[in-house]
């Protein structure tokens, strides 16, 4: 009895070492909905080290599209199952007015399908009835949710060492022709971007 205390002072470094380092969380293709909302259940960790929570406060950066309204927070539709539609571009974008706020995490959910793959996707509540969703590795990346301090240089390094896909002006091009079609941006603003991608500017 007398070693029990002495065992778990003896263990306890390990334990504390394993939460400073916490493993990024991997959705893997080919899960289930079921098993891909189990992974999720306990939190999701970016691959910084950053783990999200229920509970958690996610303080906002600035909107991403060229409207300033968020790319990757849009109002959810109360089912994540809708996200995955022909429709996905049709979404309510969370408005520019929300820039440098914050949301609280009512729940991490996983958004995809067995065979194309899953991301994780933050519910937020930003007020009574509000809620909204957020692809929590998107959203970081465009700096729409900023990560505490202690993770964002580390989240900058290991962007900086990844290569950079090429992207080529044709997916570029369709890509904001989704967001002409989605209302996100208005018809002076996607002409401007197609003139410049397609003179190299």
């Amino acid at each position: 009895m007398k070693m029990c205390p002495l065992l778990i002072l003896l263990l306890l470094p390990f334990f504390c070492r394993a939460q400073d380092n916490p493993q990024p969380t991997v959705l893997k293709q080919g899960m289930r909905i079921n098993e891909a909302a189990e992974v999720l259940s306990h939190g999701y960790t970016t691959a910084s080290g950053w783990t999200i929570r229920k509970g958690d406060t996610l303080h906002f950066g600035t909107g991403s599209l060229p409207t300033k309204r968020f790319a990757f927070i849009y109002q959810n539709p109360g089912n994540l199952f809708s996200l995955t539609s022909a429709d996905m571009e049709h979404r309510a974008y969370l408005q520019s007015q929300y820039s440098n706020g914050y949301g609280i995490v009512k729940s991490i959910e996983p958004l995809g399908s067995k065979r194309a793959g899953w991301q994780a996707v933050a519910i937020l509540k930003l007020g009574e009835l509000s809620r909204f969703a957020a692809e929590i590795d998107n959203a970081v990346n465009a700096g729409e949710i900023v990560p505490p301090s202690q993770f964002s240089g580390r989240a900058q390094a290991s962007e900086a060492a990844a290569p950079q896909a090429a992207v080529s002006t044709a997916d570029e091009l369709l890509k904001w022709k989704k967001l002409l079609d989605a209302g996100a941006v208005t018809q002076h603003e996607y002409d401007s971007v197609k003139t410049a991608l397609l003179s190299g500017k």
